[in-house]
């Protein structure tokens, strides 16, 4: 498990952690190279800083990876809806003590949502239900 929350990275590592997610996996070039394309010439990671940042991201638990000939293969350890999820109950357990209702309801009151969004919450929470009650009946 990552020993830093997502918003706890820095704006490489977050910025590398982004490509990678989209990427699947990728060598440290190809991460360059990538980096480089949304960058004037001048601004561009050196190899050695992306090389650097992916190394610490792996120390960390955030990357794995494999040999492939002389190259390193790097991939996210956890997909980012698992570190998604790993997050927002970071921040239930922290804001709201571990209260997911009154985060749920903090979000409710504090979102303008339209009647498309409050139907597809409704439809979820139905869903949940009849999945909670397939489980308690063994279905």
């Amino acid at each position: 498990m990552p020993q830093k929350a997502i918003n706890e990275l820095g704006p490489l590592q977050a910025q590398v952690m982004d490509l990678l997610w989209q990427m699947s996996e990728a060598t440290v070039r190809a991460v360059q190279s990538a980096l480089a394309e949304d960058r004037p010439e001048d601004e561009a990671p050196a190899y050695t800083t992306v090389l650097t940042t992916m190394q610490k991201l792996q120390k960390a638990g955030w990357l794995t990876f494999r040999r492939e000939g002389r190259a390193y293969v790097y991939r996210p350890a956890r997909s980012r809806d698992e570190e998604g999820g790993s997050a927002l109950k970071r921040l239930v357990d922290d804001a709201f003590r571990g209260d997911a209702m009154a985060a749920v309801l903090q979000l409710l009151a504090a979102e303008d949502l339209g009647d498309a969004e409050l139907d597809r919450l409704q439809r979820m929470v139905d869903e949940a239900r009849r999945s909670r009650e397939a489980k308690e009946t063994g279905r």
